[in-house]
């Protein structure tokens, strides 16, 4: 099966583009599925991120701070000198010279509390001088600041300054597994000591905004208050996001245009597409929605489905002589652009739907296998088994073979049933006075043989059915209506 990871986003939220920043409406949330195409049945994991109080995010997208920036004294610039960032570009500082370098948002609304700011961040690592210059002293490292009387005074973050723990890359996606927090993070010297140092490379950072900024008018700001050289050492933020928890948050997953039923209320949950009715491919979608008590926002994620096919077959008879063909093919529902695997006793193999012949050689037990494939799926292995027997070589005065002629549901109808008879033999129908009414050739390849006769043009009365070949001559007696 395709083992294809792939994240699936239609995002409905209402969005407003101010100059570079987007301000999102409170919820927010993204559907992701590992496996876009699967098999009928399989187990498939939808995820979803998000959640409600977003106030506040910043992607320096279309090249400038944004609106949701009240100073950006720092002289950022917006081309990615130094590396591609997290996603798209980055607000990149220390190329420019500048009389100071902050970077400060608008008035901030933190009154409902226990708010959150993340981003991403890095410092520059080259060990010279120029656009990605390493800030290497201790006080060359960025703060983050909050005031509380509109800039008068500023204030670092309180806790532990703790780096975030994750693989340092320069090749995107940068992965954070422990987001850290603080207000300032303290630049190292040395090219080995900074390529050790997640601060050096592109991370995610996380920080509670204090209780005391929890306040309708706050700001914050990323400072770089003590730097050597205009123009060096460097640094970057990008993605930032203010969250600011809205109380009890409610998810749904439902389904779209699909033929399932599945509805579930968790952030994560797994499902099991159905095979479809007419056993073709199909897609089906699930919405999952975030909410609180005022806000909501959707998004949607789709899986193709393809059938799993079946590995029906049929043989012409389970019972067989030596030497003489068995007739074999595919009465499942795949086409002829699927793949199909026989096999017979594990030592003879067959493609294609067929009808298929195999002469056997030998008397015995044999096995005959189908696995189908198809779209990347596959059946589950359908076995018959088939014997195979001596021909008998029997005559009128045996006992070892049967030949009978069996009334039917339909008037007038019979079947005609041998058993151990073989070879080319004339069947003829004479009335009670002798006279020949009927004739054909059959040619029996099988112990055990069935044939249809319609008599239902004939008179009503008694027929005698004559069945000869170089072994075997008998009659049997019936009467039409």
């Amino acid at each position: 099966m395709k083992k294809l990871i792939q994240t699936i986003i239609i995002v409905s939220l209402t969005i407003i583009f101010l100059v570079g920043t987007k301000t999102y409406s409170q919820c927010r949330i993204q559907a992701t599925v590992i496996l876009d195409t699967v098999c009928a049945g399989d187990a498939v994991l939808l995820s979803s991120t998000g959640g409600c109080g977003y106030i506040f995010e910043s992607d320096f997208n279309l090249g400038t701070m944004g609106a949701n920036w009240s100073s950006s004294a720092a002289n950022p610039v917006f081309t990615n000198p130094c590396g591609a960032g997290p996603v798209g570009l980055h607000s990149w500082v220390g190329t420019t010279a500048s009389a100071k370098r902050t970077l400060e948002t608008a008035n901030l609304n933190f009154s409902v509390g226990n708010c959150v700011i993340e981003w991403d961040m890095r410092y520059g690592r080259a060990q010279s001088s120029g656009n990605c210059e390493a800030p290497s002293y201790v006080s060359e490292g960025v703060h983050l600041q909050y005031t509380i009387n509109n800039g008068s005074t500023w204030i670092d973050f309180p806790g532990p300054n703790v780096n975030p723990i994750g693989a340092n890359s320069t090749t995107a996606p940068f992965i954070t597994t422990t987001p850290g927090s603080g207000g300032f993070w303290a630049a190292v010297s040395g090219a080995s000591a900074q390529s050790n140092s997640s601060l050096y490379f592109w991370h995610r950072y996380s920080c509670m905004i204090p209780p005391i900024a929890s306040i309708t008018n706050s700001k914050l700001r990323f400072a770089q208050l003590s730097y050597s050289v205009a123009g060096w050492n460097t640094w970057g933020i990008d993605e930032v996001q203010i969250v600011c928890p809205t109380g009890a948050v409610n998810i749904l997953w439902t389904p779209v245009g699909a033929p399932t039923d599945t509805v579930d209320t968790a952030y994560n949950f797994s499902f099991y597409p159905p095979q479809h009715l007419k056993y073709i491919p199909y897609d089906t979608c699930f919405v999952v929605k975030v909410c609180d008590t005022v806000n909501s926002a959707t998004d949607t994620v789709c899986i193709h489905v393809n059938p799993i096919p079946t590995s029906d077959f049929s043989i012409s008879n389970d019972t067989i002589f030596v030497n003489t063909p068995l007739s074999f093919y595919y009465t499942g529902n795949a086409d002829t652009n699927a793949y199909y695997y026989w096999d017979i006793d594990n030592s003879i193999s067959f493609s294609g739907q067929g009808p298929h012949a195999y002469t056997f050689s030998k008397t015995g037990t044999y096995i005959i296998s189908l696995v189908v494939k198809q779209y990347n799926c596959e059946s589950i292995k359908t076995v018959k088994q088939v014997t195979v027997i001596n021909n008998p070589g029997i005559n009128e005065s045996s006992n070892d073979f049967s030949f009978k002629i069996i009334p039917t549901e339909s008037e007038n109808i019979f079947t005609l049933q041998t058993l151990g008879i073989s070879g080319k033999t004339d069947i003829r129908i004479n009335n009670c006075t002798g006279q020949l009414i009927k004739s054909f050739s059959l040619n029996i390849n099988s112990y055990k043989f069935e044939k249809s006769i319609n008599l239902s043009g004939l008179n009503s009365g008694i027929y005698y059915i004559n069945l000869s070949n170089e072994k075997v001559r008998t009659t049997r007696k019936i009467f039409v209506q």
